[in-house]
């Protein structure tokens, strides 16, 4: 082979990369078509799609099949994720579906609907039509406040997310540190057979002697 063929530059795409190529001016047209994007011009420039230098095109097309083993399996590894993520998105979606129609019914208790209130007042009076602000709503209905429409999704009514997500728990007040309490006087530690012979003692004399405690000993001492 010449080096003259070897520095060829190309005038047609190949057969694999015009493949590619139409693909994306494919897939460019259906984002201006579904209003995905306002204009195509920066893609078309960034995929080099009109290129007047073949090279370019080709360069863009074989930095994708250079790749496109770790490119296919990486993509397979984020559709398994998505469907999985996708079923427990739906799983979650039936059961706070289930928890809302629940918690929407238990509304007819009035003290449920003020206890409702009371967290998210400021929420619920930026849902209530204008005419509503004037009135004490503790005292209206909520189901004719916000009635529910069967014919569209549960999660468009205007309390769903209120219904669905957890309630803070009230934080309970911590209680105050108990004060310290006064230390008892100064007891002599005597076991009770001393404390029997004291009592034999004490049994004749007119005057009971009881057992000075430490402040009283201090007293004296400073007397003296």
């Amino acid at each position: 082979m010449s080096s003259d063929t070897q520095t060829k530059i190309p005038t047609t795409l190949p057969a694999k990369q015009a493949k590619l190529m139409a693909f994306i001016d494919y897939y460019h047209q259906q984002l201006v078509d579904n209003n995905i994007i306002t204009e195509r011009d920066s893609l078309d420039k960034f995929s080099k799609l009109f290129s007047q230098d073949i090279t370019e095109q080709i360069s863009f097309c074989n930095n994708f099949f250079d790749y496109e083993s770790t490119h296919v399996k990486s993509y397979k590894e984020k559709t398994k994720k998505s469907k999985i993520n996708q079923k427990l998105q739906e799983k979650q979606n039936k059961k706070n579906d289930k928890l809302f129609q629940k918690s929407y019914n238990q509304l007819k208790d009035n003290k449920k609907w003020n206890n409702l209130l009371t967290p998210n007042i400021n929420t619920i009076l930026n849902i209530l039509p204008p005419h509503y602000h004037n009135q004490d709503i503790r005292t209206l209905h909520p189901h004719t406040l916000f009635p529910l429409d069967t014919t569209k999704p549960l999660h468009t009514h205007p309390l769903y997310h209120i219904l669905t997500s957890k309630q803070p728990i009230p934080q309970k007040q911590p209680l105050p540190l108990p004060l310290p309490q006064p230390q008892p006087p100064y007891n002599l530690n005597i076991s009770n057979k001393e404390e029997d012979i004291n009592k034999e003692k004490r049994k004749g004399k007119k005057k009971e002697v009881t057992c000075p405690n430490r402040n009283d000993y201090l007293l004296e001492v400073l007397r003296s």
